[in-house]
């Protein structure tokens, strides 16, 4: 597939922040669509008892679903996406930008997921400017006892309580083999700001994994993304990493991070799903 950028699609010189994150947000999407080429290569044709084959049609006895990962549309949208001039004009940058400075050792300290749910997040709080959540969670009137109540209804198994003036919230549930205990602390701090800790309770090595897990997630100072985080813990000891596809690790861990990822269903809408991690595999 030849790589050719027009005039028109030459990048300027240095790209800011909001630019960078667009096009590795961007480049995330291409990597998925990639995951799938090799099923592209799994269709054999149907043979019958004589020899003579037949092609497969994913137009018969089909949903819109299995349309949409039969390997003419997973081509398809691979190849639109790469011809695009968005995907070519941050290759072309990248191309520049290496000529510039061929050093890429920096390159691996830069994350491989999760920037298209950064982006989603910044755009769904209006393209707030860096610090507008903390001076939200530093509100005294933010509405504590509201975000719970909205995340009791979604979860009307779980056990949850708020004690200390509205500064603690204990939940629990109840998985086949394990009762899951979880704490948020809203604290504030000698400076006057609030922090937000979060614990899960148990003597079991899986526990403070999951707490340090807990400490090291995305947007530290979202109530509700904290708790939609420990709601997704309702398939612990039972899912397996999404990173190294193994249920357990090599010290015989099962996944103790949650991850949200933002993906698109068959008809275009995007979806917030969770991901199990190890913790080596953050």
């Amino acid at each position: 597939m030849a790589l050719e950028v027009s005039s028109s699609q030459q990048p300027a010189a240095d790209w800011d922040e909001t630019q960078c994150k667009a096009a590795l947000a961007h480049l995330e999407k291409l990597q998925e669509q990639a995951s799938l080429l090799p099923r592209c290569c799994r269709w054999p044709p149907d043979f019958d008892i004589v020899g003579r084959t037949t092609s497969y049609d994913p137009s018969h006895n089909t949903t819109s679903q299995d349309r949409a990962h039969d390997p003419g549309s997973i081509l398809h949208g691979f190849k639109a996406a790469w011809q695009s001039q968005e995907t070519q004009s941050i290759l072309e940058h990248t191309k520049e930008s290496q000529k510039a400075d061929p050093d890429l050792s920096a390159c691996v300290r830069v994350p491989k997921y999760g920037w298209v749910d950064i982006l989603d997040n910044e755009k769904e709080a209006g393209a707030v400017e860096k610090g507008d959540q903390i001076a939200m969670l530093n509100n005294e009137e933010v509405d504590i006892t509201g975000i719970v109540d909205a995340f009791k209804h979604e979860h009307p198994k779980f056990k949850v309580n708020i004690e200390a003036d509205n500064q603690l919230i204990n939940i629990m549930f109840r998985l086949p083999t394990l009762l899951m205990r979880f704490r948020v602390l809203r604290r504030k701090e000698t400076n006057g700001n609030y922090k937000l800790d979060a614990e899960c309770v148990g003597k079991m090595p899986l526990f403070p994994a999951i707490t340090r897990c807990l400490a090291s997630r995305p947007r530290p100072n979202d109530l509700k993304y904290l708790l939609d985080m420990i709601a997704a813990y309702t398939n612990t000891r039972r899912a397996s990493c999404a990173k190294c596809t193994r249920l357990v690790d090599s010290s015989g861990m099962t996944p103790a991070a949650r991850r949200s990822k933002r993906v698109e269903s068959p008809e275009g809408a995007s979806n917030l799903v969770w991901e199990a991690l190890h913790e080596r595999c953050l």
